[in-house]
């Protein structure tokens, strides 16, 4: 990508992001739901995720050491009656409103997946648990078979190959930085920079806030990092220099690639689910409905399209019966007829045979 003389963002004053509104962050703080007098906690779905999110994190995680599953050294591996009590323990712990029953739960299903992954890594990495510490709600034999599970070669391949996925193709190098913004999702990043700040961040002063070292909108964590931001200050000028209306946010967007088919947005981690796809672009880019409804318009001509090849095939087949049952009938007839005419030159030739029987008794 281009080179740029500066690195620093335009100021908030000479930064255009009309065309480009994106949905308030939510936090813990801004759910509305009542608290109930029993303590449960108000839960509510957010661009598909559980908020407040570190708090049902946590009530989750708790879930887990209730009850152990001896066979769930994985979330794959856990059983779907261990799956059903945690869920029921998260719903014994908050409470939301009844139209979103389903949006909870799919909520739910992704929030422990990841919130299990980290547990049992936290037992099994060397760094978190350097003594193989065992966990006192775990017993002795699930402890030893979730250990044999960890260390058979089909497990090591897979967390190998992870890890060489997470540095670049290189298993030895150290594992890329992704922002500097420690634990806190990227959700509550913004929202908590929009309050410091006074105003909405801009993609780009968002992107220089989390990927630069100490938020210093200078040294960035990664070359790819700092190759992207160069790029959108190039354009940026690009577009000034011909006089182009710029909307900031749009080309940061476009820089980065737009969100992709799982509609995730480089660099902005959970923050970029609320960000809208670009639709003043001359670039198509995923977005869930749009895509939806593209899939199902698909296969509506594609089964429109079997119903007439369908339909056709019925027709010609209802020919050919017809045609078919023609010949058969001529066969019939003509095997009639031969038939006739077989017997009646048998009668003929009997009669024949008769005549010289009786010429030659004379």
């Amino acid at each position: 990508m281009p080179e740029a003389t500066s690195t620093q963002s335009p100021t908030p004053s000479t930064v255009n992001t009309s065309t480009r509104t994106v949905e308030d962050p939510v936090e813990e703080s801004d759910v509305t739901i009542s608290t109930r007098a029993d303590g449960c906690l108000p839960v509510t779905v957010i661009n598909k995720m559980l908020m407040p999110a570190d708090k049902c994190a946590t009530i989750i995680s708790d879930s887990f050491c209730e009850r152990v599953d001896p066979e769930g050294y994985c979330w794959a591996a856990v059983s779907d009656n261990i799956k059903e009590f945690y869920w029921d323990e998260f719903k014994k712990n908050c409470f939301w409103e009844e139209q979103d029953n389903k949006k909870v739960r799919t909520a739910w299903k992704t929030k422990a997946s990841v919130a299990y992954s980290q547990y049992v890594f936290n037992m099994r990495n060397p760094k978190r648990n350097k003594n193989k510490k065992k966990p006192t709600h775990v017993s002795e034999n699930v402890w030893a078979s979730w250990w044999l599970k960890w260390n058979s070669d089909d497990f090591k391949k897979i967390s190998d190959q992870n890890k060489v996925n997470r540095r670049n193709g290189v298993p030895d190098a150290p594992a890329r930085p992704t922002h500097t913004s420690g634990s806190a999702s990227h959700l509550k990043i913004a929202s908590k920079l929009k309050r410091s700040l006074g105003y909405e961040p801009a993609h780009s002063e968002f992107f220089l806030y989390t990927h630069t070292t100490n938020h210093d909108g200078e040294n960035f964590i990664n070359d790819k990092d700092r190759e992207i931001h160069a790029a959108y200050l190039e354009k940026r000028k690009e577009l000034q220099a011909i006089g182009d209306d710029v909307d900031d946010n749009a080309i940061f967007y476009d820089v980065v690639g737009g969100h992709d088919k799982k509609r995730r947005l480089y660099g902005f981690g959970s923050y970029g689910k609320v960000i809208p796809s670009n639709k003043g672009s001359n670039d198509t880019y995923y977005t869930p409905e749009t895509n939806a409804m593209k899939e199902l318009s698909e296969k509506n001509a594609e089964l429109a399209q079997m119903k007439e090849l369908a339909k056709a095939q019925k027709e010609q087949n209802e020919e050919l019966k017809e045609i078919l049952k023609t010949q058969a009938e001529q066969l019939k007839t003509q095997n009639e007829q031969s038939t006739s005419k077989i017997e009646d030159l048998e009668k003929k030739l009997q009669i024949f045979f008769d005549s010289l029987k009786d010429n030659s008794t004379k």
